[in-house]
């Protein structure tokens, strides 16, 4: 079983985060075509993986003007999955009447992230909606990248994300063990310096599993694996608490 699978409807975001562990404010705007988000969802599940929880988001997924749509095709496919939707709370008020029907029909949750400053009534912004969950977002623990080659399994295994919280990702039909990876191109384009370093060489895929050709016991004993790239994230370091701050575009907020 998946205990958690993340997708993004949108890379890129509109708060900018400091050391945004899925790199979005280094990405370029990008929405997912709707046709190919509900071809890589049927695959999974064509494939009979049982996962626990669904978690669209981004970058900001509020950004993508097909979100209503899409949310509906995933919960065809997925009728008894918790399908849940993680967004800063920005464009809520804007996109309310035209989502909150489909949360309300689909039984979707809603996760607000509540930023320092944004001033914004969550109390009426999440009024009406099903099932909700707001976390505060005063300080935040980024990932910390570096060029050493530690231990993959003591790097895995102490990994909130990967291996704790079990947040595994989908994106292209791979499945990857955590949002990092998959997300690493960003970081690598943004920064021309890194072309230099063994990190941006290794193959992202290569630390993916593709859907359709594996079987869900595949899938779950990949994900649970420690894999090349995660010599290369020291997780003693990014489980320090910082104080939430917009980002300012600097290497060493994502790096050592």
């Amino acid at each position: 079983m998946i205990v958690s699978l993340e997708y993004h409807v949108a890379d890129h975001c509109n708060l900018n985060c400091a050391g945004c562990s899925h790199f979005s404010p280094l990405a370029k705007p990008w929405l997912v075509d709707p046709e190919n988000f509900e071809k890589e969802w049927k695959e999974v599940a064509d494939s009979g993986l049982e996962i626990g929880r669904i978690r669209i988001l981004g970058g900001e997924p509020l950004l993508h003007p097909e979100l209503g749509y899409m949310l509906k095709c995933v919960r065809c496919l997925f009728p008894n999955t918790d399908i849940n939707v993680v967004t800063n709370g920005i464009l809520l008020k804007k996109r309310k009447d035209e989502l909150l029907p489909v949360f309300i029909r689909n039984n979707i949750s809603l996760t607000v992230s509540c930023y320092p400053g944004l001033n914004l009534d969550y109390q009426d912004l999440l009024r009406g909606f099903p099932k909700t969950e707001m976390y505060d977002k005063a300080g935040f623990w980024n990932i910390s990248l570096h060029e050493n080659a530690d231990y993959p399994k003591e790097c895995f295994y102490s990994c909130f994300s990967a291996s704790m919280a079990k947040c595994n990702f989908l994106k292209d039909g791979r499945i990857y063990p955590c949002c990092v990876i998959p997300n690493l191109p960003h970081f690598f384009n943004y920064f021309e310096e890194t072309a230099a370093m063994d990190l941006s060489k290794i193959p992202i895929e290569s630390a993916g599993i593709t859907v359709k050709d594996h079987t869900p016991e595949e899938i779950e004993k990949f994900v649970n694996t420690p894999n090349e790239f995660c010599t290369h994230c020291n997780v003693r370091r990014a489980i320090e608490a910082h104080p939430w701050k917009q980002t300012e575009y600097k290497i060493n907020e994502w790096m050592e």
